[in-house]
């Protein structure tokens, strides 16, 4: 098609790998458009505020929690990590992370990103953010890149409690011991 000027620059008459471009190719091909990482840094603690609910557990604990929230403030990182055994209580451990925010940094958060997870889009936890000031910004549906940070995070706790719990020789499945299987 090249050859006979079908393709592109009709000034082409052979065909050279530098001068071709694949772009179209590769466009063609892909199921999604590349997700641009470039954020924005925030400039002062609690300007954003990130969540993320993981679970439920594929083994409940003893206290017979099946899920954790995490609270990540965007510009210092520092991350809030709260357990408990149903969604329906993840206003009430908002509301509590709020209230710590308020009375021991003596600051407001000013946006709260989230996936757009039912436990957060609830009409009682959408007023309670307009009421406080408090931007709720929500992530499109199915795009965890939007969500990056959260995910990597939750990642990470899942990996330092696989971690915590290989290293102390906990029953990972019932009735397997892996500290037996490491050294066999």
């Amino acid at each position: 098609m090249l050859k006979f000027g079908l393709l592109g620059n009709k000034n082409l008459t052979s065909f050279n790998n530098d001068i071709v471009d694949y772009a179209s190719c590769k466009l063609g091909k892909s199921k999604m458009l590349h997700f641009s990482l470039h954020k924005t840094r925030t400039t002062k603690p609690f300007e954003v505020v990130h969540t993320d609910v993981w679970g439920i557990a594929p083994i409940i604990s003893h206290e017979h929690y099946k899920y954790f929230v995490i609270f990540i403030d965007d510009f210092t990182r520092f991350t809030w990590v709260y357990f408990f055994r149903s969604k329906s209580e993840v206003f009430s451990v908002f509301k509590a992370l709020l209230s710590l925010v308020e009375t021991q940094f003596s600051a407001k958060i000013i946006i709260f990103q989230s996936d757009s997870g039912g436990e957060y889009m609830s009409n009682e936890f959408q007023f309670f953010l307009q009421s406080h000031g408090i931007i709720s910004q929500c992530s499109c549906p199915f795009t965890t890149q939007q969500n990056s940070m959260d995910e990597r995070k939750n990642r990470h706790v899942l990996d330092v409690v696989q971690t915590l719990l290989i290293e102390s020789c906990v029953l990972l499945i019932f009735g397997v011991k892996l500290c037996l299987l490491l050294f066999i």
